[in-house]
């Protein structure tokens, strides 16, 4: 077991199962139904598994209190669920929105959305959601602090999950004659039961189409469980839109083409995303999204540069959930001991401070602070330095030089291959980094935003206003 994820060993057992899939005519035909492709919409999710695969980490075994929460919790989702589909079909709501169940924006929302949610509110545009959630106590918590109807995708799988038990029974029948270890004879036989999930899902949305007023949908860019809404909706003549909510790299499995498996890959009608660099990025990494359907929204609200406040170099590292934290705890203390900058530890401020110090083997002090703020940890900071945080592109935006630190992770390798960042492997090169000249700054800054002024929420009221007019 290893303290931190494995991503080269993910990528290459995720690999490994795409090509069994692929070159196993009876697999490859399993996935394959009414013309799409249900393998592609797997990758998000086997993603995620591989990773924690690479930790050690077994399905869980629930206990018969677990059990029973996860029930009593399926009762209330699918129950709430029906009322929500009973209130969009008599509401004759013509928006509708797929996002997680999050409480984080001003509008009682995921806050990646917070450019949609605006743009509905100013063109007073009555919609209903439909949320992937975890099904535990706080779903129900939120539904109540939220106070408006809403649909839940895992309402549906808890409704089939005894039909799911038995497929997944008789799918040890099928991976029993494969020649691989236990891991991917778990997974196949994982995504073989799920197929049941995948085509209820489809059925179900296309019938809930057919009898509400729903015109238009947007989604956020949930790669791992939007897929069957949005296919409903293409087969429904629907128009669907995701909306980025990341960066992309190589690691992003879910927004990548798998495999040449045959078949209609389900996918929204269009995805919108922050900037041509993000487009030509997707390209580059050969996502199964034609040129066409990659759509620039435009930015999140308008960047403003700030100048560092503090005259002293401080130089700001982002708290990275799947970072190498023993390597960067090394690169931390030469910093410290090797130079009279400060280190400013960027914390999420949903988790506790402690706990995340603790992943460094860190302490607060003089030369090592923690801000949860990112505006002032923006302000604070004279360069940045990390393995692959989305943070670091905000500070290309603010034209702080970034640097990639060199780790047993290449996750933010995708920054310097485009001429966003430098590599950093000690403190000659941190120092190299300091003196970035502006015009390099600049330079970076116009390609991850482009020329244009346009946000991402003006592009969103275009797109309601022509599918949805008043």
């Amino acid at each position: 077991m290893t303290n931190h994820l494995d991503y080269s060993r993910a990528y290459a057992v995720v690999n490994e199962i795409n090509e069994l899939i692929e070159r196993d005519g009876d697999l490859r035909n399993l996935f394959l139904w009414r013309g799409w492709n249900l393998w592609q919409s797997y990758q998000g999710i086997l993603w995620t598994d591989a990773k924690n695969w690479t930790l050690g980490q077994d399905q869980m075994i629930g206990s018969t209190v677990l059990f029973l929460k996860w029930v009593i919790a399926g009762i209330a989702i699918t129950t709430i669920s029906f009322m929500s589909a009973a209130f969009l079909v008599l509401s004759r709501r013509t928006i509708l929105i797929y996002s997680v169940d999050k409480l984080g924006g001003a509008y009682q929302n995921d806050q990646r959305l917070e450019p949609l949610y605006e743009a509905l509110a100013e063109k007073q545009s009555k919609y209903v959601e439909i949320f992937h959630t975890l099904s535990t106590r706080e779903t129900v918590k939120n539904f109540i602090k939220r106070k408006r109807p809403v649909m839940y995708l895992e309402s549906i799988t808890f409704i089939l999950s005894p039909i799911i038990w038995l497929y997944s029974r008789r799918a040890k029948n099928i991976t029993s004659k494969l020649d691989c270890n236990s891991f991917i004879k778990s997974e196949v036989e994982k995504f073989i039961a799920l197929r049941v999930i995948s085509k209820a899902r489809i059925i179900l949305f296309q019938a809930l189409f057919r009898i509400s007023g729903v015109k238009l949908i947007f989604a956020i860019d949930d790669v791992r469980h939007y897929s069957e809404l949005m296919t409903a909706a293409q087969l429904s003549g629907i128009p669907s839109y995701g909306i980025q909510h990341g960066h992309f790299t190589k690691y992003h499995t879910g927004w990548l083409r798998a495999n040449d498996i045959p078949g209609e890959i389900m996918r929204p009608r269009a995805l919108l995303v922050w900037s041509e660099y993000w487009k030509r990025e997707l390209l580059r990494l050969g996502t199964y999204f034609k040129p066409e359907e990659i759509i620039v929204g435009g930015n999140l609200p308008k960047v403003e540069i700030v100048e560092a406040k503090d005259p002293k170099i401080s130089i700001l590292i982002p708290y990275e959930a799947d970072a190498p934290k023993e390597e960067v705890r090394r690169y931390i203390e030469e910093i410290v001991k090797n130079s009279d900058a400060r280190v400013i530890l960027k914390l999420r401020p949903d988790h506790d401070e402690k706990k995340q110090m603790d992943a460094y083997g860190l302490k607060s002090g003089e030369r090592i602070i923690a801000m949860k703020s990112t505006k002032e940890a923006l302000e604070n900071s004279s360069l940045a330095l990390g393995t692959y945080s989305s943070l670091l592109y905000d500070c290309v935006a603010h034209m702080i030089p970034v640097g990639i630190l060199i780790t047993s992770l290449d996750y933010g390798e995708g920054m310097v291959t485009n001429g966003l960042a430098d590599f950093v492997k000690n403190i000659d090169s941190i120092n190299k980094l300091a003196l970035t000249s502006k015009e390099t700054l600049v330079s970076r800054r116009k390609k991850l935003l482009g020329d244009n002024d346009k946000e991402l929420a003006g592009s969103i009221r275009d797109i309601i206003k022509q599918h949805v007019p008043v």
